[in-house]
């Protein structure tokens, strides 16, 4: 079997959308339709994907893609890759396609955008390839969170959420320019999150209602204090609530609430039980809000944090315990 690499161009999502299927299957159906790919590729507010493709006789047969990302590093704004849908027809896999296409996408984004770093979540099948040819490093190793919801709440006892006085959290239906205040008043000054301004939230959770993202504003006395977003999912046969994201994390008091909040409204769409994925450093906080780690060995899915790190200070990148990362950063969720 032969290839060549060419660079993706309009009208090729369809042959990619072919080869996703090829390869995964039903996973994350959702994913797989024209209107999320675009969403994802075209339309993120920082910048269009990086994408290679392999092409055999006219057909799609592989494919190499990162997205760019906006991350706060230290307090610095800088312009990342999130490594993605990386992904070989069976039938050309072991002909060097994926290290090929990997190599050629990291040169143009060094040479014509200026970014040095890629990262992302590669399974413990791409891991070794990674490692071994393309540079990358790995970061640590991060594992879901459950927690239980009220079944008081589950029976319908409460129609709506108890929090403490003066607390509400309210549906939004857009994000809303508060959420630019929230971030800037609360971005943390050093570590590694990606940026999660008004701009970011609205593409991520809402822009595709196809996801059944549903995000909350945590407001006290009419203020926004923070945020929360859902999405029910079906894992390993259980109708579980994600707890996507939650926003900030420097605020007991705001957390408590949040997640107070969050179980119920997941009682009342059907779910005992909460999944959420916290920052290393705030595992503390985490049990004692009551999400507790799930044992490796029956952890549905291990993320195995890497990347690529070139230029500037890689050290910055290198500690597990500087990321602030939730489930909404991955792509899984």
């Amino acid at each position: 079997m032969t290839w060549q690499a060419k660079s993706y161009k309009a009208g090729d999502e369809h042959g990619i959308l072919a080869l996703r299927r090829a390869v995964f299957g039903q996973v994350d159906p959702v994913r797989a339709r024209l209107n999320a790919w675009k969403w994802q590729f075209l339309n993120n507010p920082a910048g269009r994907g990086f994408i290679m493709l392999a092409e055999d006789q006219g057909r799609i047969v592989g494919q190499y893609a990162a997205i760019p990302v906006r991350m706060l590093v230290d307090g610095v704004e800088t312009l990342c890759g999130y490594s993605c849908d990386t992904m070989v027809h069976p039938r050309c896999q072991g002909r060097r396609v994926f290290t090929s296409l990997a190599r050629q996408v990291y040169a143009h984004m060094e040479s014509e955008h200026g970014i040095g770093a890629v990262w992302g979540f590669p399974n413990k099948n791409s891991m070794p390839g990674f490692i071994r040819s393309l540079g990358w490093r790995r970061v640590g190793d991060l594992l879901a969170r459950v927690g239980f919801t009220s079944f008081s709440a589950l029976l319908k006892v409460y129609s709506s959420p108890r929090l403490a006085s003066g607390w509400e959290d309210v549906p939004m239906e857009r994000i809303s320019p508060q959420f630019d205040a929230l971030w800037e008043a609360h971005k943390p000054r050093d570590g590694v999150i990606q940026v999660r301004d008004r701009a970011y939230l609205q593409w991520r959770y809402l822009d595709l209602p196809d996801f059944g993202y549903k995000v909350f504003g945590l407001f006290n006395a009419g203020r926004l204090q923070g945020y929360y977003t859902l999405r029910v999912q079906h894992v390993a046969g259980l109708k579980v609530c994600v707890l996507a994201d939650c926003f900030p994390l420097d605020s007991i008091k705001v957390m408590e609430q949040a997640v107070k909040a969050a179980k119920f409204r997941a009682a009342s769409l059907g779910c005992f039980m909460l999944t959420a994925m916290f920052p290393i450093s705030r595992n503390g906080l985490a049990s004692r809000l009551g999400f507790y780690p799930v044992p490796r060995a029956a952890a549905p899915k291990v993320f195995h944090l890497a990347g690529r790190f070139e230029g500037g200070d890689a050290k910055s990148w290198m500690d597990p315990l500087r990321w602030h990362l939730t489930l909404g950063d991955t792509d899984v969720v």
